[in-house]
């Protein structure tokens, strides 16, 4: 595909579009590279690479510590074991959909290591409810969830954290499986 030349500050479609077919035997849940070989006048040239998931992704990151970094830790341990994953920045993306959490087999959901939430919004909890009645699986992980969610919430919260992640507030694990 070639673009012609482009001056500074504007683009071109090209003499065609660029396409991408995965075919129905192609390995599903894998990164397939795609080689981007640039070149332009003036000698310039550059190589980059670009992954592209086959199929579905079957993990969603959710990154809810607000600015902290504290999420670099287990999205290493995901690289390092090869995961394929989406990450959600809700400081950056807003809150999550019920529609975006129903793409996913399993959400995990990150609060940071200090629990930088005061509380999951209702814009939350409501679509963590339904993906979870609909049977999603759901990793929360935060060191002052309880806190936030019992102490320093309101009735709603302390419902959505008994009957929704169904968790007693003295054991601090599941009551039983979902």
């Amino acid at each position: 595909m070639a673009y012609g030349p482009i001056a500074r500050d504007q683009s071109s479609s090209g003499n065609g579009p660029f396409r991408c077919r995965i075919t129905a035997d192609s390995p599903v849940e894998e990164v397939a590279p795609l080689l981007l070989d640039i070149r332009a006048d003036g000698d310039y040239a550059r190589v980059d690479t670009l992954d592209l998931n086959l199929g579905a992704v079957p993990i969603l990151f959710v990154d809810d510590d607000g600015l902290s970094s504290y999420e670099d830790y287990p999205l290493r341990i995901l690289d390092r074991l090869q995961y394929t994953y989406h990450e959600w920045n809700t400081w950056r993306d807003g809150p999550v959909s019920a529609d975006w959490l129903g793409r996913y087999e399993t959400v995990i959901w990150h609060c940071g290591a200090l629990g930088n939430i005061s509380s999951y919004s209702e814009q939350e909890q409501m679509p963590i409810a339904g993906y979870l009645d609909a049977g999603g699986r759901l990793l929360v992980a935060g060191s002052s969830i309880t806190e936030a969610l019992c102490i320093y919430g309101d009735a709603s919260d302390r419902q959505f954290y008994h009957e929704c992640l169904d968790v007693d507030h003295g054991a601090h694990f599941p009551r039983n499986s979902r």
